[in-house]
């Protein structure tokens, strides 16, 4: 059984969202790792818990915990984060919109969270079948549970509202969702999920900035297995 756990990350102009894929021993596995790496850096700095959450807005922007360390050993310490990430068989799959382009094209928009949840199902349902297993999804908490549980419900009988339209046959169970700080699988998504908004939304951005991103994403880039973005 795979376990796929979604985060997002999103603008006015952007909405991007990530999955991060793996089996049951690999989730144990990065869990311990990640809080070992936690526990080990609650030493060092003393706004940060045992158990504090590794949320990508605040290690990277200073907020929350972080607020306190320069902008240096931040990064060295999500650099950490993603090598645990790495040195782990996690998946992540990335699936984004462009909200500007879309809102252009259609006078009623699809809401972005609902249809980049939906092409998110659909790459973790093909991701699951080339390797022969089944896969249950994991968001982080947002509103509305129950209308997104029968939105996938109904496509998993009806298909997907798409352009090669899907039943999602390697998607079991019910759609969960839990808080991300109980979550270091849902927190590894997060960090993915802002990095690469970051990179799409400022594209412009100061040449340090630039090169510390395109650091940080080599290390996890081998383990992209879909990055697409919708641009109507």
């Amino acid at each position: 059984m795979l376990r796929a756990f979604v985060d997002e990350s999103y603008c006015d102009e952007w909405f991007y969202m990530v999955a991060a894929v793996a089996d049951d021993e690999t989730c144990r596995s990065m869990t311990a790792a990640l809080n070992d790496l936690v526990a080990d850096l609650a030493f060092g700095f003393d706004d940060i818990e045992p158990g504090a959450e590794l949320h990508g807005y605040e290690i990277f922007q200073g907020a929350g915990p972080w607020g306190g360390v320069d902008l240096s050993t931040r990064l060295s310490v999500a650099g950490r984060v993603l090598q645990v990430v790495a040195e782990h068989d996690v998946a992540f799959i990335i699936r984004g919109i462009d909200r500007v382009a879309q809102a252009k094209k259609y006078n009623d928009a699809y809401e972005p969270y609902p249809l980049v949840l939906t092409h998110i199902f659909q790459e973790i349902d093909k991701h699951a079948g080339v390797i022969g297993e089944r896969a249950h999804v994991t968001c982080d908490e947002i509103h509305q549970h129950d209308r997104h549980r029968a939105m996938l419900d109904r496509q998993r009988m009806t298909g997907t509202p798409t352009y090669n339209p899907s039943k999602l046959q390697r998607i079991v169970d019910r759609l969960e969702f839990i808080s991300s700080d109980q979550s270091r699988m849902i927190q590894a998504a997060d960090i993915v999920a802002y990095l690469k908004h970051r990179a799409v939304s400022r594209p412009n951005a100061r040449r340090p900035e630039r090169r510390a991103r395109q650091r940080l994403w080599n290390i996890i880039d081998s383990q992209v297995a879909h990055d697409y973005c919708w641009e109507p």
